[in-house]
């Protein structure tokens, strides 16, 4: 019965669980419904995930604190590349850091979601992964940070040589 709930609330249908008859019927009308729903989606696929995922970056940016304060960091960042003329490489490198700490970011606020909507109870398992996920969010950030200091150091110095 568990997984039939959880169908319910993924198909919205609203039949009467009480029924065997009616819940049959609903899971299979439901079950017709999504097959018509995924073949008429098939060929729009890519483009509705692409839609999905920009939306998901918008409200990222528009609820959670800490991806806004990296997505600052890394505009910073690439104003200051801009300004201090980074290489073709040293662009790969700083992109590279700057999607992996907005990913870890974005997968952090996933799991933390997910954690929250199975265990809303205070729980050790649920504050473990929790914390794990940050700790992820942390050693990327931790090394976006080494990265930078290693490329944008020497064009520091030499922005400073030549500035004075």
């Amino acid at each position: 019965m568990h997984s039939l709930s959880l169908f319910h609330q993924f198909t919205g249908c609203v039949c009467s669980r009480e029924s065997a008859i009616q819940t049959q019927m609903c899971t299979q009308t439901s079950s017709s419904f999504l097959l018509a729903r995924l073949d008429l989606m098939k060929n729009d696929s890519f483009l509705i995930s692409l839609k999905i995922a920009i939306r998901s970056l918008f409200e990222a940016a528009a609820t959670e604190r800490n991806f806004r304060i990296q997505l600052a960091v890394a505009v910073a960042v690439i104003v200051a590349g801009m300004v201090l003329g980074l290489t073709t490489l040293e662009w790969i490198v700083i992109s590279i850091c700057i999607g992996g700490v907005l990913s870890a970011e974005l997968i952090n606020t996933a799991i933390e979601s997910v954690v929250d909507l199975l265990q809303p109870d205070i729980d050790e398992r649920a504050r473990r992964a929790k914390d794990f996920a940050a700790g992820s969010v942390l050693v990327a950030s931790i090394v976006a940070a080494i990265v930078g200091l290693l490329i944008f150091s020497r064009h520091l110095r030499e922005w400073l040589q030549f500035g004075t």
